[in-house]
């Protein structure tokens, strides 16, 4: 198996890998990205509505009630995930690596 075929199998693409043990390892993987994922939103929406919205004009309106803490969930979720996502993507590497050499 090339070094690229690894790579692909190690960051999550089901289809190209046959052995369960590596599949526990990528659903794993899928699970603590979403679980990041969920929980930067979580934090987007807490800072928008407590931190920030108490301070501006747009305190019960559609757009501030609604729109602007669903746009700041999506940025802090993504800033978040790309973050972690090197150090998530690099553990999980080395452990599904392991297992094919």
């Amino acid at each position: 198996m090339t070094n690229r075929q690894l790579a692909w199998r190690s960051i999550g693409i089901k289809r190209l890998t046959n052995d369960q043990v590596v599949r526990q390892e990528q659903q794993a993987t899928i699970n603590t990205e979403i679980g990041i994922a969920l929980a930067g939103g979580l934090i987007g929406w807490v800072l928008w509505t407590a931190a920030i919205l108490p301070f501006t004009p747009l305190k019960g309106t559609l757009l501030g009630n609604l729109v602007l803490p669903t746009i700041t969930s999506i940025v802090v979720s993504t800033a978040i995930w790309l973050v972690s996502l090197n150090a998530i993507r690099r553990s999980k590497f080395h452990i599904i690596s392991s297992i094919h050499l």
